[in-house]
């Protein structure tokens, strides 16, 4: 029950309802976090990282740090990594969401400093690896990057074609780096939006 909440509450991040996703998320942790278990404590994790992001979102960046740092983080060292539900959950994933809460408050040097300092290999999903990518790419391009930001986008092709190309924020990546780009890597962009099927978009925008 706690996996399928972490899952709605993912869902209602996409479609923007922050305020629905978090007490999605917080409901189940409630639920969940009296269990003594080690599959317990890694979806009570998961479940404060998606809090944390919806709080990000809705601007509250304090918050989202206190929750990651102080709920999410002590769950991670006791758990090591797993991938409960296809979570993900374990330090690797806490630290990814930390760069990610830096991106959502535009902080890009911090969030591209941390991580220098984050081992992804650890993670079993393609998926997590994908939204890593893309979270690089994003952090470069703020920083008026568009061949580091490139290449980041490239790397999620690899690992997931079919995400980056429904993905708005990848979308809004893309649009950047071809505004941003000398001639040699406009024609990379270009091609990276023929392979997934959204020149029309991108290029209209």
């Amino acid at each position: 029950m706690a996996t399928a909440r972490w899952n709605n509450s993912h869902a209602l991040l996409a479609l923007g309802e922050h305020r629905a996703a978090q007490e999605v998320a917080l409901a189940a942790i409630s639920e969940v976090s009296s269990v003594e278990s080690r599959d317990a404590s890694a979806i009570t994790g998961a479940l404060w990282l998606t809090a944390a992001v919806t709080q990000a979102r809705s601007g509250d960046k304090f918050t989202a740090l206190e929750w990651i740092n102080d709920r999410a983080a002590p769950l991670a060292e006791k758990t090591g990594e797993t991938n409960v539900g296809r979570t993900c959950f374990g330090p690797s994933n806490v630290a990814l969401h930390a760069v990610s809460i830096e991106l959502e408050d535009g902080q890009a040097a911090s969030a591209l400093s941390l991580a220098d300092r984050i081992d992804t290999s650890p993670l079993a999903s393609r998926e997590r690896h994908t939204t890593w990518s893309l979270d690089l790419a994003r952090g470069h391009i703020l920083r008026f990057d568009p061949g580091a930001a490139m290449l980041y986008l490239l790397q999620a092709e690899t690992t997931g074609a079919e995400d980056l190309r429904y993905n708005s924020d990848a979308h809004d990546t893309l649009r950047r780096v071809l505004h941003q780009a000398r001639p040699s890597l406009r024609t990379q962009a270009v091609g990276l939006t023929r392979r997934l099927g959204i020149e029309e978009s991108i290029l209209a925008g």
